[in-house]
């Protein structure tokens, strides 16, 4: 009879059941949206404040199709210090509670490269949230080196412009940076992972490439279960531009994948995998088993 090394806890056997199929958005059909901040499950509904225009689909300035395309006004520019708050203007969409990893692609045009803005950001819940808890973040930002009059929250970075993901400790946000062989004018894949009682990975780039840059960043509420709703953001500081979104993937919980066969033929064997859906990062990690 095998044994399992490591965490291995002995009585009745209990088999998990087969990981759900991660859910995918292309956004080949027109996006539902409703003009309210109630959370409204099926729909993209308003965080904060909405933006001007958020459709789907249209084709991005580099030909892909299938994209959504979030425009910002500057005519709903927030005014006042006051209203900082506001000038980030999204739309979310609730995801199953048991999620552990959203992927998305974001295109970078050359001009963000040198605005003093942030630009785009790719936000999560995570869960259980009371309002005091932990939102992980992917954002672009251009050289922020001055504070502008009006928009949203100031978060200088001494002008270097690329990705910064959320830290929800320090309550700040740590460079990521760019992949190898990045350029404007194209489309990146960003994702975030949830390490259940340990961490978010933020990457930016294909996780499965080299290439790719991540960072590790700390929870701050150690009993987050899972992530709860995709949020996109755009920033407003008073001019007209618009952002283009490609393609969610949206993992379930991928610590949880058995498959047995022959159980009650005697010396059977159980398979317990791990599939790498966790940004491709911990495919050799160990796995407890409670058997």
């Amino acid at each position: 009879m095998r044994t399992f090394a490591k965490c291995l806890l002995l009585g009745s056997l209990t088999l998990l059941p087969a990981a759900a199929q991660p859910v995918n958005f292309d956004f080949s059909t027109p996006v539902s949206t409703v003009n309210t901040s109630t959370d409204t499950p099926g729909s993209w509904y308003i965080d904060r404040f909405p933006p001007h225009g958020f459709v789907s689909p249209v084709v991005a300035p580099d030909g892909t199709q299938n994209s959504l395309k979030e425009s910002i006004a500057g005519t709903d520019l927030q005014l006042g210090a006051a209203n900082a708050f506001y000038n980030t203007q999204g739309r979310k969409f609730d995801i199953p509670p048991t999620s552990t990893s959203v992927t998305i692609e974001l295109y970078v045009p050359a001009g963000w490269a040198t605005e003093n803005a942030r630009k785009a950001g790719f936000w999560i819940t995570a869960l259980p949230n009371s309002g005091n808890g932990d939102f992980p973040i992917i954002e672009f930002q251009g050289p922020i080196v001055s504070k502008p009059a009006n928009g949203p929250s100031y978060q200088p970075n001494g002008g270097v412009a690329g990705f910064y993901g959320w830290n929800n400790v320090t309550s700040s946000f740590d460079f990521i940076g760019l992949p190898a062989g990045f350029s404007y004018n194209k489309f990146v894949q960003l994702t975030i992972t949830f390490v259940p009682g340990s961490h978010f990975i933020y990457t930016v780039g294909d996780p499965s490439s080299p290439g790719a840059v991540s960072i590790n960043s700390p929870l701050s509420v150690p009993g987050d279960t899972g992530l709860g709703n995709v949020i996109l953001q755009g920033y407003n500081y008073g001019s007209d531009y618009d952002i283009f979104w490609a393609g969610v993937l949206i993992a379930p919980d991928s610590f949880k994948i058995s498959y047995a066969a022959n159980l009650g033929a005697g010396d059977s064997i159980v398979n317990l995998t791990n599939a790498g859906t966790n940004g491709g990062n911990d495919v050799t990690d160990f796995i407890c088993v409670n058997v």
